[in-house]
């Protein structure tokens, strides 16, 4: 049993989802300053305390999809061994 193509498009994939997570980040990180540089002058109280709660509300979203993340690479793991330790088994038997 071989699971290399599989794994390789799994790293593949795993990575591009920390690069996108690292993009959110420094994207979520460059509209904060930007509204920051405003000062107050620069939005009605109104408009600045609703972008505020959206990048709130972006912050826990990238957090949670961190999460998310370091889940499915767990379950990855897991799957992996469960594969090896089947494959350890079939080969026993065989021989």
């Amino acid at each position: 049993m071989t699971t290399s193509y599989d794994e390789e498009k799994l790293r593949q994939l795993t990575a591009d989802m920390g690069h996108r997570v690292i993009r959110l980040n420094s994207l979520n990180d460059d509209l904060k300053s930007a509204i920051q540089s405003l000062g107050p002058d620069g939005w009605s109280g109104k408009t600045k305390g609703f972008m505020e709660e959206q990048f709130t509300k972006m912050d826990q979203d990238i957090s949670d999809l961190g999460h998310k993340t370091q889940s499915v690479l767990k379950q990855v793991d897991q799957g992996r061994q469960d594969m090896f330790d089947l494959e350890n088994k079939l080969t026993q038997t065989w021989i």
